[in-house]
């Protein structure tokens, strides 16, 4: 059994949905969004004015939730870029003390070779210091005269 304005009143919810639907301002994507707001039983009950503060009401806390997880978004990849940025440092700081060890070394190795080289010259013994040994095989005794001293 329908009420007796209860087709009448079908068909303006109907009219008032196309007028919510033909809205200029709205480009296709968006009404298509408008339209998943509202559930078919607001359609029939409410007029477009309550209609249209609804769709504004969902859309106002839809964008807030968007900036929240953007927000969130953000400090989680600024926090990661934090840590990338700190790794950096670290790496950079690595290798600065690596340079700094091998300009140690460089350093130290140079003035060892400097030692070396001194040590070098003063073992170094000039050819006409050394007086060559002859060896032979014979063993042949020579004569040799020692003066007695005490005969004088």
């Amino acid at each position: 059994m329908v009420p007796p304005g209860g087709l009448v009143t079908f068909v303006q919810k109907g009219i008032q949905y196309l007028e919510l639907e033909a809205n200029v301002t709205c480009n296709d994507a968006d009404i298509d969004e408008d339209f998943s707001f509202i559930q078919p039983l607001d359609l029939i009950t409410k007029d477009v004015y309550e209609l249209q503060k609804i769709i504004k009401e969902k859309k106002e806390s839809l964008q807030k939730k968007r900036r929240r997880e953007k927000e969130k978004g953000n400090d989680v990849s600024q926090s990661e870029l934090d840590r990338e940025h700190a790794r950096e440092r670290e790496k950079e700081h690595e290798r600065e003390h690596a340079r700094e060890r091998e300009r140690t070394r460089k350093r130290e190795g140079a003035r060892d070779g400097d030692k070396i080289k001194i040590e070098n010259k003063e073992n170094k013994a000039e050819p006409m210091d050394i007086e060559p040994v002859e060896i032979s095989s014979k063993s042949t005794a020579m004569p040799c005269i020692i003066p007695n001293s005490d005969y004088d």
